[in-house]
């Protein structure tokens, strides 16, 4: 005879972990235990306890639900298995559990890739990866840490799914773009999503709060602390993990590759840009050299050719406003394409974007202003945007024919 009390759910968190649930808890407990729920989305900020309602949920389906209805559980996670963690350290302090598992672990009571019940009960406990989940039954799946886990092995996950009960529960902080993301934000998903924030919780110390709120994006906040994916206007246009895979620590040094430069011209609240690039092939890019003036028109002139004789570039992109500038360099200069970027703008950042996402670009770990400003670029920025602009002139590909005019330093004087 079971020694396991047939405890409602909420009761059942109170016994296993001596805590008083939070109303958002509540609300996961009963979906999470509802057999008419089939899909289910927990997007939750950090330490806020999504984690550990789900191993209560999960032990009371093993071991309370399952003396009626044996049920398989598998339960995934992209990284160190928090979630399994709460189990077993809940089984540890709770000894009338261990009559009912069939077989012990090595090192402690509960093995470390699930258990079995003696009522029918299995708890698969797996990596996320396509082999290691491929073939296993399932009458529930948990995928803990949602947001690592990849697109084809959720939907690999989401196959093993089969019978009456066929329940499919998504748990993650929302700081990754992928299905998890997407459908913690359709509204015709068809999920229940259980949204909450780590603000307020009694086991949060309010003054670091209170720093993480002060240093981080809003962005980072919404995700991190809020547990929310953030809008279209918090999200950065440029992917912060992208970019960071696209920062070289080593010089960057030349390969015999195609030389171009991008200049976008400062106006009031911001400087002139230049960035030089080599093209390597039809794919890589990489930056060589970016300068930076803040000086009136006049001057910036003739600092801009000198860079020209310099780099020797097949082509110089530039944007046609501020008007002045293109006015004197078209005197100076055939080498240089202005670039109207009312129109060409979202075609140049498109192409940045899909440089940056396919790391094919490469970025000196020294242009600490570069990197800074595209991890926070927004669409429609007006200030702050400069060199992230410059760039994406330099990289920009829209069938020009290589200028090899010469440049002109002054009326007689022609290089």
């Amino acid at each position: 005879m079971s020694q396991i009390p047939k405890l409602d759910i909420v009761s059942f968190f109170e016994y296993v972990t001596g805590l008083k649930p939070t109303e958002d808890q509540k609300q996961l407990l009963l979906s999470l235990t509802d057999m008419n729920v089939k899909k289910v989305i927990i997007s939750a900020g950090r330490q806020s306890g999504k984690s550990i309602t789900c191993a209560v949920a999960i032990l009371w389906l093993s071991f309370v639900y399952g003396q009626e209805y044996p049920v398989k559980i598998l339960l995934v996670s992209a990284q160190e298995n928090i979630l399994y963690f709460h189990i077993r350290e809940i089984l540890k302090r709770c000894p009338e559990f261990e009559e009912e598992i069939v077989a012990h672990g090595v090192y402690s009571l509960v093995p470390l890739r699930g258990y079995e019940l003696r009522n029918g009960s299995i708890v698969y406990v797996r990596g996320a990866t396509d082999k290691q989940i491929r073939g296993l039954p399932a009458d529930i799946v948990f995928i803990d840490e949602a947001a690592e886990v990849k697109d084809d092995v959720i939907l690999t996950a989401l196959g093993n799914l089969s019978g009456s009960i066929s329940k499919f529960i998504l748990l993650s902080t929302p700081h990754k773009d992928n299905l998890f993301t997407k459908w913690a934000t359709d509204e015709n998903s068809g999920f229940k999503v259980h949204m909450w924030s780590a603000e307020n919780l009694p086991w949060h110390d309010k003054t670091i709060l209170e720093t993480k709120k002060k240093e981080m994006s809003s962005e980072k906040y919404a995700v991190e602390v809020l547990g929310r994916p953030p809008t279209i206007q918090e999200r950065g246009f440029f992917s912060r993990t992208h970019v960071n895979k696209c920062i070289s620590d080593s010089p960057i040094v030349r390969e015999g590759g195609t030389i171009e430069i991008g200049i976008d011209f400062g106006e009031t609240e911001s400087s002139t840009i230049l960035t030089v690039i080599e093209r390597v092939g039809k794919i890589k890019s990489k930056i060589l050299d970016i300068k930076k003036w803040k000086l009136p028109p006049e001057l910036v002139v003739d600092e801009i050719l000198m860079q020209i004789r310099k780099w020797n570039p097949s082509i110089v992109k530039a944007d046609n406003k501020p008007p002045e500038y293109m006015n004197v360099l078209k005197t100076k200069t055939r080498k240089i394409v202005f670039i109207d970027c009312t129109f060409h703008k979202e075609l140049m950042l498109g192409q940045l974007q899909k440089l940056i996402r396919e790391h094919s670009i490469l970025i000196p770990q020294h242009e600490v202003e570069l990197i800074k400003q595209l991890t926070i670029y927004r669409r429609g920025m007006k200030v702050g945007d400069d060199y992230v602009d410059s760039l994406a002139l330099a990289v920009y590909d829209y069938g020009f024919k290589p200028s090899y005019g010469k440049v002109f330093i002054g009326a007689k004087n022609k290089v």
